[in-house]
């Protein structure tokens, strides 16, 4: 078994062995956003020893991504409102997960290490990109904490997710240098743009 295939199979089991850094090849080229997707599972690890559960819906969820960015243009990606509401809150809660990384380190409660700063800020950068397909007609109703002024106001939710986005790239960018000082000043902006979207457009 090759150590590709050893991590796949890891990554598949939800164990917590890392597999960082590994690129996980499918043996031709098939576009630059599915070869980030995989870059960035290979990225995903736990920070608990009993996190494989939250490991595993983590990849599964980014090999989805892939899939559905890959086969259907945005106005046709989902089947369902309710696999436009899953796919969202997913695409949110990875986000999530990898902004709070850098978040406790920010408040100084957990240890700093920038590697993981850069890794973490990266997949939450990508991730940041994948819900907005998902606000689609007909998805403001059901397993959702959306608000319908987000269909009613359509223009400027679009802002606050764009801005959010580009705080997000400012973060990933500040992580790569290393620097508390610049990670810290970039989360606290970041949090800013989403609190700003939460208060706005999300039911309590």
């Amino acid at each position: 078994m090759t150590n590709r295939e050893r991590c796949q199979a890891r990554i598949v089991r939800g164990s917590d062995a890392p597999c960082s850094r590994l690129v996980v090849s499918l043996g031709r080229p098939v576009g630059q956003n599915f070869q980030t997707t995989m870059t960035l599972i290979a990225l995903v690890r736990p920070t608990q020893p009993n996190a494989g559960k939250a490991m595993k819906k983590i990849a599964s969820f980014l090999f989805a991504a892939a899939a559905v960015s890959l086969a259907t243009p945005a106005s046709a990606q989902f089947a369902k409102p309710e696999d436009a509401i899953k796919y969202r809150k997913n695409a949110l809660f990875v986000m999530q997960q990898n902004f709070a990384r850098l978040g406790a380190m920010a408040a100084g409660k957990a240890s700093f290490d920038a590697k993981v700063a850069a890794e973490s800020a990266a997949v939450a950068e990508f991730m940041s990109k994948l819900p907005w397909a998902a606000f689609g007609e007909g998805t403001d109703k059901g397993d959702t904490r959306a608000k319908p002024e987000i269909w009613k106001e359509s223009v400027k939710f679009k802002e606050y997710a764009d801005k959010m986005q580009s705080e997000m790239s400012k973060l990933a960018a500040a992580s790569k240098t290393g620097n508390l000082d610049d990670i810290k000043t970039a989360v606290s902006a970041t949090g800013g743009s989403c609190k700003t979207c939460h208060d706005a457009y999300r039911k309590d």
